[in-house]
């Protein structure tokens, strides 16, 4: 018997099936199936996707003007935001500021959404 918490929160089979078998595939055409920890830079390269970070204190940065022309809510939001993905471009933004393991998962995660 499985608890309402498990059941609820587990993708159907086939979605889980299938996003296996694409992650499998990444990691084949990396050449990185058997290293850990994952190197993700590697990853990023074998699916042609660009990865920047973005910083929100920068003093003279891009983000940082654009942030104050935008007012404090906008800022506020920014800051809150971990990572950004755009699918068009095939490029993932990662702000500044979080730890080490955060950022390598945030990493990760906006990775997928482009695979």
């Amino acid at each position: 018997m499985t608890s309402a918490l498990s059941t609820r929160f587990r993708e159907p089979p086939e979605e889980a099936e299938e996003l296996r078998d694409i992650a499998e595939r990444l990691l084949r055409a990396a050449g990185v199936r058997e290293v850990l920890p994952t190197p993700l830079d590697t990853l990023y390269a074998a699916a042609s996707v660009r990865s920047f970070n973005l910083n929100v204190h920068e003093p003279e940065g891009p983000l940082k003007r654009a942030l104050d022309k935008a007012g404090g809510a906008l800022r506020k939001v920014i800051q809150k935001v971990r990572g950004i993905t755009d699918l068009r471009e095939r490029v993932v933004y990662i702000p500044l500021g979080d730890t080490k393991p955060r950022e390598r998962f945030v990493r990760a995660h906006e990775l997928a959404h482009n695979i």
